[in-house]
This record gives C-alpha cells, sequence and structure tokens, in this order.
C-alpha cells in the first residue's frame, strides 16, 4: 500500500440531517453502504476489486444485500447501473470498514473506473415509524 492521497476525501462529507429524534435505545442499529452507480468501465482493476472487496467485509460482519439487480426507478433520477447495499451490525463497523486499511488498499481499484455516489447510513431501531421523525429531540 503507498501513502497517496486518499482518492475519496474530496467527495466525502458527513452529514448528521435535524429531522429527526436522536435514538438512545441502547441497542446498536444497523448501518448501510450505499452506492449509486452512474457509470462503470469494466477492465481489470474493477474484476479485482470485486474478487477482494468480500474478504474486506468480513473482519466488519457486513454483507451484500443489493448489487446492481433488477430495479425500476418510480421517482425521481437514479444512476442507470442501479445500486449497491452493504449492511453492517452498526454504524461504527460500516464506518471502520470503509477505513480500514484492507478496503483503502483496494479502493483505487474502484474509484479509477466507477462514477458512483456513496453514503455511509445508519438505520433505525426496530418498531420505528415514519411519524417518529416527527418528534422533538
Amino acid at each position: 500500500m503507498t501513502d497517496s492521497p486518499d482518492p475519496a476525501a474530496p467527495y466525502r462529507r458527513r452529514r448528521q440531517l435535524d429531522t429527526g429524534p436522536t435514538y438512545t435505545t441502547g441497542a446498536a442499529m444497523t448501518a448501510y453502504a450505499l452506492a449509486q452507480v452512474h457509470s462503470v468501465e469494466r477492465c481489470p482493476d474493477i474484476v479485482e476489486y470485486l474478487e477482494r472487496i468480500d474478504d474486506t467485509l468480513d473482519a466488519f460482519g457486513g454483507r451484500s444485500v443489493v448489487h446492481r439487480g433488477t430495479f425500476e426507478n418510480p421517482e425521481g433520477s437514479w444512476g442507470p447501473l442501479g445500486l449497491i447495499l452493504i449492511e453492517f451490525p452498526d454504524y461504527e463497523r460500516a464506518r471502520a470498514w470503509y477505513d480500514s486499511p484492507a478496503y483503502r488498499e483496494i479502493l483505487p481499484l474502484r474509484t479509477r473506473h466507477m462514477v458512483a455516489d456513496v453514503i455511509i447510513a445508519e438505520g433505525v431501531p426496530a418498531g420505528y415509524r415514519g411519524a417518529d421523525s416527527l418528534k422533538e429531540h
């Protein structure tokens, strides 16, 4: 691994939206890494990335939930190549995976050949209802 700059740094932002309560259930909530894929250049780097990514997920309890497949876009706009959704036991492990040396090593294999919007988001607790976002926090 080289000491080259983080290729994703200019695109990374962490936002916490002030649209609802902060949950303090004591239980860790599932978190997700989601990529909206706009374009991908099929090349040896992408093949290598795909062959190596699962090994980077294992240590953090990550698993692929959606990887492209069939989808429809009933509202708004979406990347033409669909989405990739990876589930983690909690936000801290999702973040730790993305920042891990193992993932950082393969990240340039993807970022040089894929245009995608990537986010890491915390899920909601069991029993969550949409109206819960209206409660004061």
